[in-house]
């Protein structure tokens, strides 16, 4: 992911503290989707945030996820199976809404649709999922609220340009950590 590798590393000053910008490239399988996760267990105090990003090919734009759902990566020969078996069917993004702004997102995307809950059957929804279990099962926190968790799903660079979608992903991580960071 282009857009994940021209971050990592990247830095800037959030309310006097100097946030980084740490990248994996995971892989799109079964170890991939539960390395975060597994990593965010062994480690709550790491992260200020975490924004997750995938490709969703058929997207005419950047969309954010507000919902993962209880639903096992599968393909399309194979009926869906629970992620974890009693778990939530849903489970809504553990970041405030409020802080990402219609006007903001707007300016920086240059559409105001920008909100779905719909972040698929596949490996996108499950390391969703698996993320915002994590961060809730574990009651990873950060100032007293649940650790700030996202899905980004950016569409293909013929249709949107990386450098349009580095720059959306970047004011949308300012934002939040800007709010996250007190």
């Amino acid at each position: 992911m282009k857009v994940a590798q021209k971050l990592n590393n990247t830095q800037a000053n959030i309310n006097g503290y100097k946030l980084v910008i740490e990248s994996w490239i995971l892989s799109v399988d079964e170890k991939g989707v539960k390395s975060v996760a597994s990593y965010l267990g062994d480690h709550p105090d790491e992260f200020c945030l975490v924004v997750h990003m995938g490709l969703y090919s058929s997207a005419p734009w950047i969309r954010l996820e507000t919902v993962a759902t209880n639903i096992l990566a599968h393909d399309d020969l194979n009926p869906p199976k629970p992620i974890f078996v009693g778990g939530p069917d849903f489970l809504p993004t553990t970041l405030d809404l409020n802080m990402l702004s219609i006007a903001d997102m707007k300016d920086s995307l240059g559409v105001s649709k920008f909100w779905t809950r719909d972040a698929g059957e596949y490996f996108c929804n499950e390391i969703y999922y698996r993320t915002l279990y994590q961060t809730r099962i574990k009651g990873i926190r950060n100032n007293g609220k649940f650790l700030p968790v996202l899905f980004i799903h950016l569409p293909k660079e013929e249709t949107v340009s990386i450098e349009q979608d580095l720059a959306a992903v970047s004011k949308v991580i300012q934002i939040i950590a800007s709010q996250t960071i007190l």
